[in-house]
């Protein structure tokens, strides 16, 4: 698979959605004129959630397997939150 198409498929998804929540015309040569980056991003939110992540289980204790389980599930929402805010920052 070429991750270059991939991407390229991903950065026109944005400047679409830019496109369009500015209300312009979707046409290729009006899309082209928007920005690749969206405050949205799904993928820079999953990506922001992994390293936050690491960093907070990280600081966690060695813990059995099902404590360990039960406290990802837990802190789960928690870090979702803090990416969250700092995407939004």
């Amino acid at each position: 698979p070429d991750i270059r198409r991939l991407y390229g498929y991903h950065g026109a998804e944005h400047k679409t959605i830019n496109a369009y929540e500015a209300g312009a015309d979707l046409t290729p040569s009006s899309v082209a004129r928007f920005p690749l980056e969206h405050p949205r991003c799904g993928t820079a939110f999953l990506l922001t959630v992994v390293v936050i992540s690491i960093l907070i289980f990280t600081l966690l204790p060695p813990l059995s397997i099902p404590l360990r389980i039960v406290s990802r599930v837990l802190l789960l929402p928690i870090v979702a939150g803090i990416a969250y805010e700092f995407i939004r920052f």
